[in-house]
């Protein structure tokens, strides 16, 4: 079975199957060729669409021609994003965001080519779907040494609503990477590549400016020729030793965790649903639907895995889109997951609720990527304000029992699924079978006034237009 939901483009790749090369921690990643999942989009780059790159720990955001930032949940680690290149002997740096011509897109991974006279470069992108961090491997074919500089802002910045913090830089001159860290030593982000130089680190006593950060790297093309330039990025809440054995874990294993990426979506498309009809078209969109929903899923170190409710570059803020968790959101998806009978999806997003269950058997509506680090669940109102997530919890409960028949699932949830029940049953003060929602938090339409249907209307008299409240016994 195959399984798809259509809300995640702008991805790509080219190479066809079989890999080369070995795992390798030395100062390149041997070429391989990359494999794919079976679906793929291409276009030529346009100035201002969205792009994302995802896995269910980390994700880049950003816009074609643009630049991007990185994530690694719960954190944002750097922003601004991008590349540049001068080749020998010529006098100015060629901006990548002038010469970027098209994006092909796989589930796997992301590919933006690079588009000049005397020279191409392919920009890998893919997030390892398990791994805290992201790889990105150069494919450069130039006929003179070519420059590489990267360029960033290090932003280390826990998601709303958890706060600011002012993070420092260090440039690590024997690893090559640059670690963005704050005073206790506890949040890290790392971004490095075995051949980065650093032109631009300022000692700290001097005054921090926000400006971007700038390392090169010199290439040549008989090396090029046998070989991709990678740059890694990892996060974590651990402290420097653990983000720095993910980083040299994704530099060392850049070759098997795209092929992981690989096998993960071919098993997605194999296990779920797929429709066959006359318009292939509708057959793919189909298809992508299942792998947008896929990366909805994302995991929380602190608070466990579910979904999210969708992303979008976060600019001077620490909101990117809604990529924290939504109860209600979740549960409207999980009808769809099980319709594409991936149950144990459904499964994952149906325990990440449980597990945030309040005591009365309540089911949260938001929950924050930094909720632990807060009083999340007792000091913000969003963490209890919708009202339908509640029963609504009930009806997804059932409705994967009947699509899948999984009764020992079913037993281990019921105290689970009573209480949420029996919540429910108590909001109805007045007999008629509806949730009141002036107890426990809104319905479906957030904030909006309640207001009678209206209907157009044609003045005989004198042509205008107008509204008018439909009565109430012919409301539509």
């Amino acid at each position: 079975m195959r399984r798809t939901l259509a809300l995640w483009l702008g991805l790509t790749l080219f190479s066809e199957s079989g890999v080369t090369g070995a795992e390798t921690n030395e100062a390149s990643v041997p070429r391989f060729r990359l494999k794919a999942s079976g679906l793929e989009l291409e276009s030529p780059t346009r100035r201002g669409r969205f792009f994302d790159v995802l896995g269910q720990r980390s994700a880049l955001f950003g816009r074609e021609h643009g630049s991007f930032e990185a994530w690694v949940y719960p954190l944002k680690i750097l922003d601004d994003f991008r590349l540049s290149f001068r080749l020998r002997d010529y006098p100015l740096d060629i901006e990548g965001t002038e010469i970027a011509t098209s994006i092909r897109v796989r589930p796997e991974a992301t590919v933006f080519t690079y588009s000049h006279a005397a020279f191409t470069v392919r920009q890998i992108l893919y997030a390892p779907v398990h791994e805290s961090g992201i790889v990105m491997l150069l494919d450069v074919d130039s006929v003179l040494p070519l420059t590489i500089t990267g360029s960033f802002r290090p932003r280390l910045r826990l998601m709303w609503p958890a706060g600011l913090m002012t993070p420092y830089l260090e440039w690590d001159e024997n690893a090559h990477v640059y670690y963005v860290t704050e005073e206790t030593k506890r949040f890290v982000g790392v971004l490095g590549s075995p051949d980065a130089r650093d032109v631009s680190v300022m000692p700290y006593q001097e005054e921090p400016r926000d400006v971007p950060i700038r390392f090169v790297i010199e290439t040549d093309p008989e090396r090029t020729r046998s070989a991709y330039v990678p740059i890694v990025m990892a996060g974590g809440v651990e402290g420097r030793d653990h983000v720095k054995a993910a980083y040299d874990r994704l530099l060392a294993r850049a070759p098997a965790l795209y092929e992981s990426n690989v096998a993960y979506f071919k098993g997605l498309q194999e296990r779920t649903a797929e429709v066959v009809t006359p318009d292939p078209r509708l057959d793919e969109s189909f298809a992508w639907a299942g792998v947008g929903v896929a990366k909805g899923m994302a995991t929380n170190p602190f608070l466990g895995t579910g979904l999210v409710a969708g992303f979008r570059t976060s600019g001077e803020s620490e909101r990117p889109g809604f990529g924290w968790f939504f109860g209600r959101d979740a549960l409207w998806t999980v009808l769809a997951i099980d319709s594409l009978g991936d149950f144990a999806a459904a499964r994952t997003a149906l325990e990440f609720l449980r597990k945030h269950q309040r005591a009365d058997g309540k089911i949260p509506h938001e929950v924050s990527q930094s909720a632990s680090l807060i009083p999340w669940f007792a000091d913000y109102e969003y963490a209890w304000k919708s009202a339908d997530a509640t029963p609504l919890y009930v009806v997804a409960q059932a409705d994967h029992w009947r699509a899948s028949g999984d009764a020992a699932y079913l037993r281990s949830a019921w105290d689970s699924i009573l209480r949420a029940y029996r919540f429910t049953l108590a909001t109805d003060t007045e007999g008629n079978g509806l949730v009141e929602n002036t107890k426990v938090g809104h319905g479906w339409v957030e904030g909006a006034r309640s207001t009678r249907p209206t209907r157009r209307s044609t003045c005989r008299g004198c042509g205008s237009r107008r509204r008018r409240a439909w009565p109430s016994w012919r409301r539509p």
